[in-house]
């Protein structure tokens, strides 16, 4: 069965892509500046950038430690199964809960 080793890619594919998305925000800047010079408009979407790709380093990290150390092993399907479930709550976390600031009054 191929899944377990494909669903542990969870982390490591999600972080290529925001990745990808932080280039994308560069090559906007180049092709589109807007009302900025290009140089501005780097240097403002370079820093949305930045932030990206530094937001993509603990998901790098744990995706090397799985594909490390659970990938390669012997575990059982259902074990695999079951770091590629907690990893993937762990992403949408990160995603959805790890920029929260307090709004109240």
């Amino acid at each position: 069965m191929l899944y377990p080793g494909f669903l542990v890619l969870i982390l490591e594919l999600a972080a290529i892509f925001i990745c990808g998305g932080a280039g994308l925000v560069l090559a906007k800047a180049l092709v589109k500046p807007g009302d900025y010079e290009r140089r501005d408009a780097l240097l403002v979407q370079g820093k949305i950038a930045v932030k990206l790709v530094f937001g993509t380093i603990p998901m790098f990290v744990m995706a090397a430690l799985i594909e490390g150390f659970i990938t390669p092993s012997q575990l059982p399907n259902y074990l695999k199964l079951t770091v590629a479930a907690f990893s993937l709550v762990a992403f949408l976390l990160y995603i959805f809960m790890g920029n929260r600031t307090n709004t109240t009054g």
